[in-house]
């Protein structure tokens, strides 16, 4: 599931347009050096923002389960539960 996938689904469960905005490798290290974290780490989590967009983290695991012995709940599941917390 996409960025850009929750942003629709928030859109749609709020009733307010929510849209994401990609940015590139150097956006997003700029992004996160400006809010304080060092130039070196900032570039490494935006490289590991790219590597997980190409795919490398698509993987279903029991460990929601395993951890919290609870069920996972879906995206939509989620944002219908906690609606209100981003409604005020």
């Amino acid at each position: 599931m996409s960025y850009a996938d929750i942003a629709s689904k928030l859109s749609s469960i709020l009733g307010r347009n929510i849209r994401h905005v990609n940015l590139d490798v150097d956006q997003l290290a700029e992004r996160y050096h400006a809010g304080g974290l060092d130039k070196d780490y900032a570039q490494t989590l935006a490289s590991m923002d790219k590597w997980i967009e190409d795919g490398n983290e698509d993987r279903v695991t029991d460990c929601v389960f395993v951890l919290t012995r609870q069920a996972p709940k879906s995206a939509d599941v989620f944002i219908r539960e906690n609606h209100q917390r981003w409604l005020s």
